[in-house]
């Protein structure tokens, strides 16, 4: 119920209010990116953060971790892999 939240930026400078639960002490700084259909528009800038992960799923799905502007929550649901989310790039 606190992952998300200790995930988030703080405040409401990219993220919708009330940006509950966020207190970003893991450093991670996450930002509501929102995503992409496959009709090529964005939706839920400001509203949500999504981000691939390594996890394959079923066939044509993959997990992603979902953070959003009115929970503390994360969330790793299966998405088509059509959609567009966001990448973490980590220096090694």
């Amino acid at each position: 119920a606190i992952a998300g939240g200790a995930l988030k930026e703080t405040g409401t400078t990219h993220w919708l209010s009330p940006n509950t639960g966020a207190t970003n002490t893991s450093g991670f700084t996450a930002l509501p990116g929102g995503l992409r259909y496959q009709d090529g528009m964005f939706y839920e800038l400001g509203r949500s953060g999504n981000w691939w992960t390594t996890t394959p799923s079923l066939t044509n799905f993959a997990k992603y971790m979902n953070i959003d502007f009115e929970s503390g929550f994360m969330n790793k649901p299966n998405a088509n892999n059509p959609r567009g989310y966001s990448v973490r790039c980590l220096r090694d």
